[in-house]
């Protein structure tokens, strides 16, 4: 299990500087924070990383540059969800974090779009298809999940 979070990981930094055409895209330029959904509390010892409990799970924001050191320190982690800021270029985003997608629809008045990447071994159906990535486009930023968006909208 530890291998299979320290590959989606891994994964998920290599996202974020990818080629998309014939120009480099940096992802990690516009990637603003990073949660992690997981089943265990995070010992909070640093005011920029916040802790929600929802359930039986627990939401650790943490601002980019600390989510490396957060990951390390969680064993049961269920889900990651990125935050893109607007700027990101969102054609060259789905293109590169998914072998397919389906059509976008409105959830909640936001465009969300499901996906499948062969990066993440979760997934789910949805409609009879495999997906383990799924991209809301909200007013303020743009929201990756894997397996899907566990923190809402």
């Amino acid at each position: 299990m530890k291998r299979i979070i320290a590959f989606l990981f891994v994964s998920l930094v290599g996202f974020a500087v990818l080629y998309a055409g014939d120009r480099p895209v940096n992802f990690y330029e516009w990637l603003d924070k990073v949660v992690f959904v997981s089943g265990e509390n995070y010992d909070v010892a640093d005011d920029d990383i916040n802790v929600i409990v929802s359930g039986s799970d627990f939401y650790i924001v943490t601002p980019t540059a600390l989510a490396g050191s957060v990951k390390d320190k969680l064993s049961d982690i269920k889900g990651y969800v990125l935050y893109f800021s607007k700027e990101a270029d969102e054609d060259s985003l789905l293109e590169s974090l998914m072998d397919y997608h389906s059509k976008a629809s409105t959830q909640s008045g936001v465009r969300v779009i499901n996906g499948y990447t062969s990066g993440y071994s979760d997934y789910r159906y949805v409609d009879g298809k495999k997906y383990n990535v799924q991209v809301a486009f909200t007013e303020d930023a743009i929201l990756v999940g894997y397996p899907l968006i566990l923190t809402g909208f």
